[in-house]
């Protein structure tokens, strides 16, 4: 099976922004990049990342550090919620448990 590792220039078509600007994005490490056929490219596991990017720069008008601020505060947010549904879980499971012992 083959992974479609999309080129700087490949991404910029298919995102419709200039080769250099995904460049710039990457340097700046707004998303990781791997070594393709044609140099330095994105997996598609990362196509994602990079349409919020370019999602964030265009209809915003967002600078590569602020772009950046943003991502880290999503992922902080994605963590945090993360963190409270197992306290919640572990909540449900310790009144239970209590329920259990007074009968």
């Amino acid at each position: 099976m083959t992974t479609t590792i999309l080129s700087f220039e490949q991404a910029g078509e298919v995102f419709q922004i200039e080769a250099a600007t995904i460049g710039e994005f990457a340097a700046y490490g707004l998303f990781p990049t791997v070594e393709g056929p044609q140099g330095p490219g994105i997996a598609p596991e990362i196509w994602e990342r990079l349409e919020r990017v370019v999602s964030l720069h265009r209809a915003l008008g967002i600078n590569k550090e602020g772009i950046d601020a943003v991502l880290r505060l999503g992922d902080r947010i994605r963590s945090l919620q993360k963190e409270l549904e197992a306290l919640e879980a572990d909540r449900e499971y310790w009144r239970r448990q209590a329920g259990h012992g007074e009968r």
